[in-house]
């Protein structure tokens, strides 16, 4: 009985479990049914093979090489063979033997040399009368030696100096036509370039190249019928140790005033391509002249706001037209290629190009034409005049057309633009809430999601990019892309992309099992990728970045193929709308490729030469670089991989190739610096040291190796291979004690990295004796008032040289002779002003006067220090060969070949007073 009921009871529960089952069963195949309607109402998107993605790959990878490569293509440079042929065009060959005669002949040519003083100035005049005696009848050409003492106030964001120049020589050419008074002469175009260089440098491209094409221009047109404008071509001699000789010609020479329009022509980094990076922002006009005459354009908004925001470590004459010249319009070009080269001993004749001779050369005449025809240089106004004025927006595609508008009008596009894409996300999101049935709600949700997801693929991709730059300097391996930017592709580029689209392919690995296909959630991604752009589109509108059109031109063509795909509603038939989308992202990618490889140009190799390089990570900027290349280059493309078969083996290409570059990046082929392509640099001074106390007694002297690095892994490389450098100890107490460490700056710049340069005591270097070496003496220190005290000095010695001052606490300067007023901003140094005083002598320097100069210092009433400022002069004897020791010589000769040393010795005497 008992077994009878178990037998019952186990029945009724089975035939319940059994029952249910099928209940279940019956749930799922119903649920099934629901998904397959719902999928029903479009086709299914089949995943694409994936060797579709890798061609789209490949063809962004030669897309880059285009983009880059553009920015070597130039005219076939013209021979002195094919002169007859080409009479009125502009010969290359010519101006590169004059740039072989001066770099190679000549050699460096620092001002105060005889190099730059008389062998470099002589041969411009010799070229000079040539060229007279060759001339059309109908031209006229005077020239003018002139030689000038001045001084002026130069100003930066980091620093300010005062300028003390003594013999400062200009070569000045005025080409006109014949029978014209100069009273009836008017609107001159003037065309600017520097003879002069650093020192220990053969100063090709830094600026042999644009006095070389400077000279091949004056025979030209000395040979062509007489322009309407008076050119004048000024050959400086003293920009090197700041920006001197144009000063002196701006505030000096007669013909100044008549200057309506300045072309200066620069060198950053020899060969390639002249950039046409600033005008004055003033003269709109200037760019439309440019553009409907130059006939190889390259110029970009993006290098002018670069360079004026200061992430160039250099200056041009330029800045003194623009500050001491303010009626004049004016064009800064500059070479800015192999700037691995720039004020180095390998800025020499191999990196000379004749075919960008030819580019630069063809540019500058079309110029030339453009400006002497038009109206507005004869209707100019005063820069005071001009109340209100609107700045330009331009940039050049591939070399091949220039782009330009106002500000105004970006601010206007941008807006139209901003709305439009609003519009068509806003569109495309709600066609598909509508074809997946969903509701209002359900159909923002996920679209905000997937911006989400968007936003954060870019955050993580950034944020990693980052991390992997800041181990890499922990590590001690930055720059390892200095000398082999392909690196860069794997270390940052490759982790960036991968995050941007892995973090969507988790999201739809996620929910594969939805009723949406991918294809739909693709769009999705990159509707909310235009959405991302956008949104940033108008911030640097609204805060007034020009450059903020990098982001509108992949929209626009965002844009465009939506709207197409719309219209011809591809987006519901399979995956016709992808192909027009990659199609329409072509050019823009090659556009972010061409812009990327000019901003790698650019700015790579500044890290080795930065003033303050050592206190900062160069792997960030990489790696932010990069980052935004990758935005903007692929971004619209990165979406699209979880379209395709086999994704996750794609996306662990770019995890294989990234932990590949790494691994390079560790080994010897990640050395950053390499012979004569990519040197690491140092200056050195051998320097004799001496401080005086108030009552004249020696408070400390010495003597040693003063070294200075530029980048961030300082004097680590040569550690181990130079022996001296073991004996090498910071300097960090003397720089928390001594005016501007008590060393002696080439510069004031040079503090910048001061804290991580290094001193080795030595022998002391063999300067000249007592009664003949540099001095700062007090000639007269008298009471003028309560608390205040007037001092005169007297300056001697080397044509080379600067003073610093520096008050104590409680004590001011109050008045100086150097300039008519007092500056309102001096260098900050252990809380404590320091005014830099930089003094050059140009020819006949060593016959130099002595120079005096006076200033007042006003004390606290209850100042109670029996001294109120310190006093140092600097001395450099930059071409005196005679004071190297032959230890020094030895030192020097011991750095590897891949390093590029400047040396030289000075002096350094602080006084208290």
């Amino acid at each position: 009985m008992y077994d009878l009921e178990r037998t019952t009871v186990k029945s009724v529960k089975l035939e319940r479990l059994k029952s249910e089952s099928d209940k279940l069963k019956i749930d799922r195949q119903s649920s099934s049914s629901t998904m397959q309607l719902i999928k029903s109402q479009f086709p299914v998107h089949d995943p694409l093979p994936i060797w579709i993605y890798v061609l789209i790959f490949l063809v962004l990878v030669m897309l880059f090489f285009l983009g880059y490569s553009s920015m070597l293509s130039f005219p076939r440079p013209i021979q002195k063979v094919d002169e007859l042929r080409y009479s009125d065009r502009f010969i290359s060959e010519r101006a590169y033997d004059h740039i072989a005669y001066l770099a190679d002949e000549i050699g460096y040519r620092v001002a105060g040399t005889p190099n730059n003083e008389i062998l470099a100035v002589n041969y411009i005049n010799e070229q000079i009368k040539e060229i007279i005696a060759n001339k059309n009848d109908d031209i006229e050409i005077e020239y003018e030696n002139n030689v000038y003492d001045g001084h002026f106030l130069r100003q930066s964001k980091m620093y300010e100096v005062i300028n003390l120049y003594r013999g400062v020589q200009n070569i000045v050419v005025k080409l006109k036509a014949r029978n014209v008074s100069e009273s009836d002469e008017k609107n001159y175009i003037l065309l600017n370039s520097h003879f002069d260089t650093v020192p220990m440098s053969p100063g090709a491209g830094d600026d042999g190249t644009m006095v070389g094409v400077m000279l091949e221009l004056l025979r030209l047109f000395s040979k062509k019928p007489p322009l309407r404008h008076p050119l004048i071509f000024l050959f400086n001699g003293l920009e090197e140790s700041g920006l001197q000789a144009s000063h002196a010609f701006i505030v000096n020479h007669r013909w100044m005033e008549k200057v309506n329009v300045l072309i200066n022509l620069e060198v950053v980094g020899p060969g390639g391509k002249e950039l046409m990076f600033q005008t004055t922002a003033e003269h709109s006009w200037l760019m439309n002249i440019y553009h409907h005459n130059v006939p190889h354009s390259f110029a970009t908004t993006v290098a002018e706001e670069i360079y004026q925001n200061g992430l160039i470590p250099s200056d041009t004459d330029f800045t003194n037209f623009r500050k001491f010249g303010p009626h004049v319009a004016a064009y800064d070009f500059a070479h800015a290629y192999n700037a691995y080269a720039y004020h180095t001993k390998n800025d020499a004749m191999s990196t000379i190009s004749k075919g960008s001779l030819q580019h630069t050369g063809d540019n500058v005449v079309a110029l030339i034409k453009g400006l002497d025809s038009s109206s507005e240089i004869d209707a100019m106004r005063t820069r005071n005049d001009l109340e209100e004025f609107d700045k330009v927006v331009f940039y050049d595609f591939l070399g091949l057309f220039l782009i330009f508008y106002s500000q105004l009008t970006s601010t206007i596009l941008n807006s139209v633009l901003f709305a439009v894409l609003t519009c068509i996300v806003a569109w495309c999101v709600y066609h598909f809430k509508h074809t997946q049935g969903m509701k209002f709600r359900s159909g923002i949700l996920e679209f905000i999601i997937a911006l989400f997801i968007q936003v954060l693929g870019l955050l993580i991709g950034a944020g990693v990019a980052m991390f992997i730059a800041f181990l890499l300097d922990v590590c001690g391996r930055s720059m390892s892309w200095y000398s082999n930017q392909w690196l860069i592709f794997g270390i940052y580029f490759c982790p960036f992309f991968f995050c941007n689209a892995f973090i969507p392919y988790l999201y739809i690995k996620w929910r594969e099992k939805s009723p949406v296909s991918d294809s739909y959630y693709v769009q999705l991604a990159i509707h909310a990728h235009c959405t991302i752009l956008s949104i940033g589109l108008a911030v640097l509108t609204g805060l007034g970045i020009r450059s903020s059109f990098i982001l509108a031109i992949s929209t626009m063509f965002y844009f465009g193929t939506t709207l197409l795909n719309v219209i011809f509603d591809f987006v519901n038939k399979g995956n016709k709308w992808l192909y027009l989308h990659c199609l329409g992202q072509i050019l823009p990618s090659i556009f972010y490729f061409y812009m990327g490889s000019m901003m790698y140009v650019l700015l790579i190799p500044i890290n080795a030469r930065a003033y303050d390089g050592a206190d900062k990570n160069p792997e960030y900027m990489v790696a932010g670089i990069t980052c935004l290349i990758a935005l903007l280059g692929t971004g619209f493309y990165a979406p699209i991989l979880n379209m395709f078969k086999h994704r996750k083996y794609l996306l662990g290409m770019f995890l294989v190739i990234f932990v590949v570059f790494l691994i390079i990046a560790m080994t010897p082929v990640g050395f950053p610096y390499r012979e004569k392509e990519s040197e690491q640099r140092y200056t050195i001074w051998h320097t004799k040291r001496e401080f005086y106390r108030h009552d004249g007694q020696i408070r400390k002297a010495d003597s040693g190796y003063y070294i200075y690095t530029y980048d961030r892994h300082g004097s680590t490389p040569v550690k181990d291979i130079v022996p001296l450098m073991k004996k090498a100890v910071k300097i960090d107490d003397e720089c928390n004690t001594e005016m501007l460490c008590g060393m002696p700056f080439y510069n004031v710049h040079y503090s910048g990295n001061a804290f991580y340069n290094e001193w080795i005591p030595s022998e002391p270097p063999l300067l000249p004796s007592v009664p003949n070496r540099p001095y700062l003496r007090l000639q007269e220190g008298k009471s003028i008032a309560r608390n205040r005290r007037e001092y005169t000095f007297v300056l001697a010695g080397t044509d080379h040289m600067s003073v610093v001052i520096s008050p104590l606490k409680g004590a001011k300067i109050i008045n100086w002779s150097f300039t008519e007023t007092m500056s309102k901003y001096s260098k900050l140094w252990n809380n404590r002003e320091v005014y830099y005083i930089n003094y050059v002598h140009g020819v006949d320097s060593n016959n130099m006067k002595p120079y005096e100069f006076t200033f007042v210092v006003e004390t606290d009433e209850h100042f109670g220090l029996q001294y109120s400022f310190e006093i140092a002069l600097v001395a450099h004897y930059i071409h005196k060969d005679e004071t190297l020791t032959t230890q020094f010589k030895d030192f020097i000769q011991s750095f590897p070949k891949w390093t590029n040393v400047q040396h030289w010795t000075s002096l350094y005497l602080s006084y208290e007073y």
